[in-house]
């Protein structure tokens, strides 16, 4: 077929891989870079995917309010991706629904092109209605449409613990997410601000945590010019990381550790410490072994890496120090992947808890006597992180809950996070 309007067929294309295989949008994206006609049109492409993600929920709300019939799910996106164009770009409401129409009538057939443009004109009519309407639902329902968010994420950010203001976090969990690196050694710095400025890209320098960046471009340039120097990493994750710094001589366990960014970071920040850097995936490991087969890191430190799950492990040695990093509902990088508002369901939520809980016991055993564990998420739902916390050291009398907290994503612009401490008495 011939393709009218490359950026929404491709977007459609996408979008449709993305809930076929509840895979992430940027991989995805990265799976086209090679197309032509999507690498010419990548800006829209990627707002527009991105995008009708962000506020798919409300758009289930428009279409509900809009049509009684219930279209498959591919026919959705079409359409949601014509509310976004008239709803959230400057494209000209004539040729958002045009191009919309047109695209449908390319991919289905006549009758699936009239329902398109029938959905959208009727859009058109009634935003207003539809706008003024939201403010007079009940408080949940405001906040589920509005923002744009399923049930499991307004219970879970609603009256939280610790992160006040839902409607703000809401409101800041839909913006679009800032670029960060990490310079990995500090020699590098002056040749990346130099090289930065030549192509004239905008960047900043963070105040902290060290050799932080926020850098306008994609990270597929940054990767393309500058890999092995540095690090695609969040600021929120850099703040985490920055806090892990160990008397010289201690034995140190990052589990969970790929890609390999905590170990980085401790290496860089201590001096004569013991690492031991354990994942169950080989292939994820794989930058950091090469690293150190480089020598860019291990010379202040011992590095160990290792493949393994912790929970199949016998392992003999103790630990006077660990990381758990573990697995969770990335509830905090939402603004990074907003798909995953779509895919996180309830069962989810309880496996995700059930498998955090095997890992903290697991490693128990290996925490020597006066160790600490620190548990880290990039997730905001309570029970995955204080809650946790306070499950383990109510079942273990010899575990002790030292302090927790969460990087709040507001205050630095950057993902979520939760840390907490315990100490094995």
């Amino acid at each position: 077929m011939k393709i009218k309007f490359p950026a929404l067929f491709y977007s459609y294309k996408i979008m449709n891989d993305v809930l076929k295989n509840s895979g992430y949008l940027r991989d995805i994206i990265l799976n086209y870079h090679r197309n032509p006609q999507v690498k010419h049109n990548l800006p829209l492409i990627t707002e527009l995917t991105y995008g009708v993600f962000r506020w798919w929920v409300r758009f289930e709300y428009y279409l509900q309010n809009l049509s009684s019939d219930k279209p498959q799910r591919r026919i959705k996106v079409l359409i949601f991706l014509g509310f976004y164009q008239l709803g959230f770009t400057n494209i000209r409401d004539s040729e958002a629904v045009y191009s919309t129409v047109e695209t449908a009538l390319g991919l289905f057939d006549r009758k699936v092109a009239n329902f398109v443009n029938a959905v959208l004109n009727n859009f058109l009519r009634k935003k207003d209605t539809l706008l003024r309407r939201l403010n007079e639902l009940n408080e949940k329902d405001f906040l589920k449409y509005n923002y744009s968010f399923p049930d499991l994420y307004i219970e879970g950010f609603y009256n939280h613990r610790v992160l006040p203001d839902t409607q703000e976090l809401l409101a800041f969990l839909n913006t679009k997410a800032y670029l960060y690196v990490r310079i990995i050694q500090d020699e590098f710095i002056t040749i990346f601000e130099r090289e930065l400025k030549a192509e004239n890209i905008n960047f900043e320098k963070c105040d902290f945590p060290t050799n932080c960046y926020r850098v306008e471009t994609s990270s597929t340039w940054l990767l393309d010019n500058f890999a092995e120097k540095i690090i695609i990493q969040d600021r929120g994750a850099q703040l985490a990381s920055s806090l892990l710094k160990f008397p010289p001589g201690s034995s140190v366990l990052d589990c969970c550790s790929a890609p390999g960014w905590k170990t980085i970071s401790m290496d860089r920040n201590n001096k004569g410490i013991k690492i031991t850097s354990l994942d169950k995936s080989s292939r994820r490991l794989a930058f950091l072994r090469e690293l150190i087969k480089k020598g860019v890191i291990g010379e202040k430190n011992s590095i160990d890496v290792r493949t393994g799950d912790i929970r199949d492990l016998n392992l003999k040695e103790f630990f006077d120090f660990i990381i758990a990093d573990v697995p969770c509902s990335n509830s905090g990088v939402l603004r990074r992947h907003p798909e995953k508002k779509i895919f996180f369901k309830r069962k989810d939520l309880y496996n995700l808890v059930m498998l955090q809980r095997e890992i903290l016991v697991s490693l128990r055993h290996i925490l020597s006597r006066g160790g600490s564990l620190i548990y880290i998420t990039c997730s905001l739902f309570s029970q995955e992180n204080e809650e946790q916390l306070f499950w383990l050291s109510g079942k273990f009398p010899d575990i002790e809950l030292i302090s927790w907290g969460y990087i709040d994503p507001r205050l630095f612009n950057s993902d979520g996070f939760f840390v907490g401490v315990l100490k094995r008495k």
